[in-house]
């Protein structure tokens, strides 16, 4: 079981990137500061994530000419099974339209007429309350937050391992090499 400082943990650094992007109300940014403030652990997340921020913030927008997007747009055009359903319903008569859904239907009646129910397992149902239900769906809800929440950073901790760190270890390298430069002593040498 987690105790409250990893919870509490847990639940600013899923808010990173909304305070980076400004997404947080007043409230929530003072508490948020205040922790970051506190705890190094979430200090470092968030210079990390605001590397990565800036740095994507700060790349150029590319100019592409339209033929070149259109061949892309072309392959990911074709239709999925529900939008080819929903062509294919769109372009019949309405008649047709109308009457296939009551068709459907009619079939399906006719089908479970010779179904016998009284034959089926009696499963009791249990009796929720309205206070329940609500809380099931702000839990459900929540944990959907969460999945969606660490998707984001499951994203930014991909990029910081295959975009930041190459690019940090290339600009360390670049560094130490006008420091070597500089402190090579043969350099200033007249001879």
């Amino acid at each position: 079981m987690q105790n409250s400082n990893e919870t509490q943990c847990q639940t600013i650094q899923i808010q990173i990137d909304s305070y980076l992007d400004g997404e947080l109300q007043a409230d929530q940014q003072q508490l948020f500061l205040a922790h970051c403030g506190d705890c190094s652990d979430c200090q470092d997340e968030l210079r990390i994530a605001r590397v990565i921020h800036d740095g994507i913030e700060s790349l150029p927008v590319l100019d592409c000419p339209d033929s070149l997007l259109h061949g892309l747009h072309q392959e990911s055009e074709k239709p999925g099974f529900f939008e080819a359903l929903s062509q294919l319903l769109v372009s019949m008569p309405v008649f047709l339209r109308y009457s296939l859904p009551a068709l459907l239907v009619a079939a399906l009646a006719v089908g479970l007429g010779d179904f016998n129910f009284s034959q089926q397992p009696q499963v009791a149902e249990e009796q929720y309350s309205v206070e329940e239900i609500r809380r099931a769906l702000d839990d459900f809800n929540l944990a959907i937050e969460y999945l969606n929440e660490v998707s984001q950073r499951t994203e930014v901790m991909i990029g910081d391992r295959f975009l930041i760190a190459p690019l940090q270890d290339s600009l360390n390298a670049s560094m130490q090499s006008i420091q070597d430069v500089r402190n090579d002593p043969t350099i200033d040498d007249p001879i």
